[in-house]
């Protein structure tokens, strides 16, 4: 399976690089999921509008929580950025972009514990991007961002 298109079926699409910026390709893999994980009624109510997720794009893992502000139709990404060939380290000052493929873009970056935050508005969808080792440019693309699986 091509890991550069992980869980399509799911509401999202994970695009690795960027390829007209450099020849060399790295794969960016979900390895959690909260959408994608089973939960009791009770908990699966109290969770609507948050989601959790974990990528690991060598040397990178990212961490993203997501949560909607409904009432400002905001999309709140709140993530941390480490570099696990270095795990001693954390990643401080990457620079990071948000976008939601309309047009609006924020561009953050990442504090000295590799943490990062930015609002967007809500269209539905979600790319976040920043460069790798070597100008590598990672990209995560999500489409619906918080829609609930149909197996959940």
């Amino acid at each position: 399976m091509n890991r550069s298109l992980v869980g399509i079926e799911q509401g999202l699409a994970i695009v690795g690089v960027d390829s007209m910026r450099q020849q060399t390709e790295t794969s960016v893999e979900l390895l959690f999921d909260s959408f994608l994980q089973s939960a009791s009624v009770g908990i699966r109510s109290g969770t609507l509008g948050l989601r959790q997720m974990l990528y690991r794009a060598d040397p990178y893992q990212i961490d993203l929580h997501l949560e909607a502000d409904r009432a400002h139709n905001r999309l709140i990404v709140t993530g941390q950025l480490l570099d696990v060939s270095h795990p001693e380290m954390a990643c401080p000052s990457v620079q990071v972009m948000l976008s939601n493929l309309r047009g609006n873009a924020v561009n953050t970056a990442t504090n000295q514990f590799g943490e990062f935050r930015g609002e967007v508005e809500n269209s539905g969808d979600l790319e976040l991007s920043f460069l790798g080792h070597g100008g590598i440019r990672i990209v995560i693309l999500l489409r619906g961002p918080l829609e609930q699986s149909s197996r959940t």
